[in-house]
């Protein structure tokens, strides 16, 4: 008798914190679901015939996309739609690369393409449009170390969310400032306490750095940067100079599968089908930063694409909502007027949309 009433203490425990758990993450939404929503419709079609693009970012008048799957793995357009120049060959030669995580837009008319876990090309606008179309430039992580998204070019350093491999006894910090001066490695960066599933996840591996994967971006002055995250609704806004985390919001937190390999000692991340997707893009101004928003699970099958775009102040604070009339998978901001550019991804193909805000 005694220990069926101990039996159903447990149970009703259980129950009890997985309802508060539940009951947290829908007060934690309402936030989104609540505030102030703005509707964007009929967007002009900019380009169309895509292949796959997979990132965007505009400059001046410029808009670039990033698209793996073709020759030129970045390509230069003007606002009407016309093509300018197209660069970044696939291959192994000198200036090519098999492969191109992101783009994003650098310092001094720059822009920089991540091509690996580790390794970023620069070019120089003038020097696209001039027709050199080489990198003038990379910049690397040192050897051993890799970041588990992009990375993130401040002034004169480099920030990814990754594991410093020169300290091998610590293992729960996230972020990773690279200085490219003087060959240095800091990293600072705690998990949430919330988490309660960090004691359970394996010390000797990557797993902890995989679960918290982000995307980060600084903002156009590098003094913070913006990480939103991929197994999780959350994100984190990091001070660069005092290399601490100033705001921290997650509306959920990582819920995954821990797959061991036994044969190779080591522990592999699956994402859970019925889980929330994080955040899927992510952009800057000096005042906000904005995300993309699906609202959808997983197991969704078109998780990766949404069509709200999220505005926030660099205090954390959700300022409004902006609902699309179509689902997007990247977006970016015109640099020169108010507007979002935007890639639709369908079967018949991809296009470029411009929403005039």
């Amino acid at each position: 008798m005694e220990k069926a009433l101990r039996m159903i203490i447990v149970c009703f425990l259980a129950l009890l914190l997985f309802s508060c758990d539940s009951n947290a993450t829908k007060n934690n939404m309402l936030e989104i679901d609540n505030i102030e929503s703005i509707y964007l419709s009929e967007p002009d079609i900019i380009i169309k015939d895509l292949i796959a693009p997979s990132d965007i970012i505009s400059y001046d008048t410029l808009v670039f996309l990033c698209d793996r799957h073709s020759e030129d793995m970045v390509q230069a357009y003007s606002y009407n739609g016309q093509i300018i120049s197209s660069f970044l060959k696939y291959g192994r030669g000198p200036g090519e690369s098999t492969n191109i995580l992101k783009i994003f837009n650098g310092f001094n008319h720059d822009i920089y393409a991540n091509v690996s876990n580790g390794l970023i090309f620069v070019y120089g606008i003038y020097d696209i449009l001039n027709g050199h179309l080489l990198p003038k430039k990379t910049i690397s992580l040192p050897k051993g170390n890799a970041s588990f998204s992009s990375i993130s070019v401040l002034d004169s350093s480099l920030f990814y969310v990754g594991k410093n491999l020169l300290d091998i006894n610590d293992n729960k910090t996230l972020y990773c400032i690279y200085d490219l001066y003087d060959n240095t490695m800091s990293h600072f960066g705690s998990l949430p306490i919330e988490d309660t599933q960090i004691e359970n996840y394996p010390l000797n591996d990557f797993t902890i750095q995989t679960i918290y994967q982000g995307e980060p971006m600084c903002r156009p002055d590098a003094k913070k940067v913006i990480v939103p995250f991929y197994y999780s609704l959350g994100f984190e806004i990091i001070d660069v100079h005092e290399q601490k985390v100033e705001h921290s919001k997650f509306y959920t937190l990582p819920d995954v599968q821990i797959v061991s390999i036994p044969d190779i000692n080591i522990a592999g991340v699956k994402k859970k089908l019925k889980s929330k997707v994080g955040f899927l893009d992510v952009r800057c101004t000096h005042d906000n930063f904005y995300l993309l928003y699906s609202g959808k699970n997983f197991g969704h099958p078109t998780y990766y694409q949404g069509n709200y775009i999220l505005k926030y102040d660099w205090n954390g604070r959700l300022q409004n909502k902006y609902v699309l009339d179509r689902e997007i998978s990247s977006f970016c901001l015109s640099s020169i007027d108010n507007s979002f550019f935007c890639i639709q991804e369908n079967e018949s193909g991809s296009c470029v949309l411009k929403y005039h805000l």
